[in-house]
């Protein structure tokens, strides 16, 4: 009588079953990881190619502002002949100032109300309180 130690045929297939498993997780996540990249590098394309566009759209709308107050100067030198040339355009610049430092001014106060350094703040809830 020979005393074999052969491993049972039931553990050898659930040895080979678990192996299969973690090697089917493996390239599972390693495709994962890939289409992620892959993702990634797409949507870093089309962000750059949104960013070139947005900086040829402020390019031209720049050239655009520019030719619209020297249009606003002109029109204003036609409907008041009696300015000079430099009274249209201290004119027109006024008014540019004031009407651009409204904005820059309200947008200036938001974000030190926002600073978060400040000596003011608010909890989660928005009350306002002394830190």
């Amino acid at each position: 009588m020979s005393t074999e130690t052969n491993a049972p045929a039931s553990d050898v297939s659930v040895t080979r079953l678990l192996t299969g498993i973690l090697n089917d997780a493996q390239d599972l996540a390693l495709q994962h990881l890939a289409l992620l990249r892959s993702e990634l590098m797409e949507s870093l394309r089309e962000t750059r190619n949104a960013m070139v566009m947005l900086g040829i759209g402020i390019m031209l709308l720049q050239v655009g502002i520019i030719f619209f107050v020297h249009m606003c100067v002109v029109v204003l030198h036609r409907l008041i002949p009696s300015l000079s040339d430099w009274g249209t355009y201290a004119i027109v610049a006024g008014a540019f100032v004031i009407f651009g430092a409204w904005p820059l001014m309200t947008a200036l106060q938001r974000l030190k109300a926002l600073d978060p350094s400040s000596e003011k703040g608010s909890d989660a809830e928005g009350r306002k309180f002394n830190g």
